[in-house]
């Protein structure tokens, strides 16, 4: 029988955190803000067994469409496929023009209230 020396624990793997590159967000405008939260809160049904809000980082093309939906807190991980987040390239919202994404702070709560917030 092998044995770890006593000075060792076992090893614990832990999940690595996705890391992303901070961007340079221009501005956001309140209509594209008011159409994303209108799309989530046409379909934000949360679980019953939801007890605490879900916070992800969006990021929106030019064009509108989903690039990323990045989950910020362990619920928002564990409740990802009961989220009305759209696949990649899905359109969100129109078209706002410039070249570069922009960020935003989606936040689904238990009550079925949604908030979208500029991230610049």
């Amino acid at each position: 029988m092998v044995q770890a020396p006593p000075d060792r624990a076992p090893a614990v793997i832990e999940p690595t955190p996705m890391i992303v590159p901070p961007i340079e967000s221009p501005p956001v405008s309140a209509t594209t803000l008011r159409e994303v939260k209108a799309y989530f809160q046409d379909r934000w049904r949360p679980p019953a067994s939801l007890d605490t809000s879900l916070e992800y980082r969006i990021v929106l093309n030019p064009d509108g469409t989903l690039v990323q939906a990045l989950p910020l807190n362990g619920a928002a991980v564990r409740f990802i496929d009961r989220t009305p987040i759209p696949l990649r390239e899905s359109p969100l919202a129109s078209p706002f023009g410039g070249d570069r994404p922009i960020l935003l702070r989606l936040v689904l709560m238990p009550s079925g209230s949604v908030q979208v917030f500029a991230e610049n």
